[in-house]
């Protein structure tokens, strides 16, 4: 994939990032807060099908989360 861009760091990963997509329940992951997300982030929506992060932490912080067996807790 030549439009592909290696990233060194979840914070250059996630830089302007219109949506997160978590497809790894790793602790860097886990790690991440809301404040992380809305400095780095530019949009609102984190799709993260194993829970890696506490979903309604995010929700309340006007995120749109979802994960597998919930769908939406927005």
């Amino acid at each position: 994939m030549p439009w592909a861009v290696r990233k060194y760091s979840i914070e250059e990963t996630i830089s302007n990032a219109d949506v997160l997509i978590i497809m790894t329940p790793w602790d860097a992951f886990k790690a991440l807060t809301v404040n992380d997300l809305k400095k780095y982030m530019r949009g609102k929506m984190i799709i993260d099908p194993y829970h890696t992060l506490q979903g309604t932490n995010f929700t309340s912080a006007e995120f749109e989360y979802f994960t597998l067996g919930q769908g939406c807790l927005c």
